[in-house]
């Protein structure tokens, strides 16, 4: 029996599949089913996602998460470029998300 070497595919993958075929909550709501919270990916996901449906302050505390537990410095300049995309900038608590993207 064949068996594959690596790491599995990342659980993380469907959601945004799921949240363009059948909308942002759909996606969200797959993701927050998963146990992956010590994940940057899982959390940046979750970032945009909640950006979608409007949540912007669920949104930036994602995106922070994300770039807490990241640790490759191109994957943490990657999340803060997102931040300013997305219209947030740093305050003593969290983000602060001004714009939103389409959705």
């Amino acid at each position: 029996m064949f068996q594959p070497e690596g790491p599995a595919p990342s659980a993380e993958a469907p959601a945004p599949v799921m949240a363009a075929l059948d909308g942002p909550q759909v996606g969200l709501a797959l993701v927050d089913g998963l146990d992956l919270d010590d994940r940057h990916r899982y959390h940046a996901v979750r970032a945009d996602l909640r950006l979608r449906l409007d949540r912007p302050r669920d949104a930036a505390d994602a995106l922070d998460r994300a770039i807490a537990l990241c640790d490759n410095d191109s994957a943490v300049r990657l999340l803060r470029r997102r931040q300013a995309a997305y219209g947030c900038e740093a305050v003593p608590v969290g983000l602060r998300c001004t714009r939103m993207l389409p959705g």
